[in-house]
Order: structure tokens, then sequence, then C-alpha cells
């Protein structure tokens, strides 16, 4: 079961710049796990693949929006909370 919600200590004191690079960092681990491209990503969720790759490179002035992780997350079968979570492991 995914974890509903999350542990809001985690994140009181995580800064905007944080927030967004793991957010990121996340996204892209997943689709390398799920063994999509970034034009692939784009083109499933309905995304330009300029904007998806804006986000994964530049994700501290173009973070992710809910719409857009919720998108991500049903293409790699995960829980939007998931890309909120620190790092995934390398």
């Amino acid at each position: 079961m995914f974890d509903i919600v999350p542990n809001l200590a985690y994140y009181k004191n995580m800064t905007y710049e944080t927030y967004s690079k793991n957010t990121s960092f996340n996204v892209q681990k997943a689709l390398e796990k799920s063994g999509y491209t970034i034009a692939e990503a784009a083109r499933l969720t309905g995304m330009a693949r300029q904007t998806l790759s804006r986000h994964l490179n530049n994700p501290v002035h173009s973070p992710f929006n809910i719409i857009e992780l919720a998108a991500l997350a049903n293409l790699t079968n995960r829980s939007p909370i998931s890309f909120l979570k620190t790092p995934a492991k390398e």
C-alpha cells in the first residue's frame, strides 16, 4: 500500500531548492528503472518533451506540478508521493 500521508516533519526544514532537486532526481530514476526515455515518457503522459527535459535538468527554476507528477507516477506504477521522498539511491 502506498504512503498516503508523508512524514511532515521531514519536509518542515526542507528548502524549496532541495525539494525540487529531490523530486526531479526521483522522477528521473523512476523513468530509468521503468525503461522510459524522456521522449517516450513525455509522449505517453501528454507533456512536451522540452518541458519534461526542463523539469529534469533545471528543477529549481522549472519544478514539476502535481498533475505532471501524477501522470508520471501512473506511467511508472508509483505513487506521486514517492517522488517527494528523500532521493532515490544511485
